[in-house]
């Protein structure tokens, strides 16, 4: 199946994802916004990216090498507000 970058990985859905498809022996990389993030993950053995949505350096780095991808944004404020 290859690699899969699961971000929003310590997330409550992306945490399970990557649970789930470690259960599975499949090759994970968890998509986390901070090294201290990335720590809980490499306890498991699980291969961590640090991506930054707003910074398309760390974006190039993380995909490198992945094949499939499960996309999670982050939830984000609005830019216009009405009142």
């Amino acid at each position: 199946m290859g690699k899969i970058l699961v971000t929003g990985a310590t997330g409550n859905i992306g945490s399970q994802l990557v649970l789930r498809l470690k259960e599975k022996n499949l090759e994970i990389i968890a998509g986390v916004s901070s090294l201290s993030k990335a720590g809980r993950f490499s306890k498991q053995s699980i291969d961590s990216a640090i991506l930054n949505f707003a910074q398309p350096d760390s974006l190039e780095t993380a995909f490198d090498g992945v094949d499939r991808l499960f996309l999670l944004l982050p939830l984000v404020e609005p830019i216009c507000r009405t009142t």
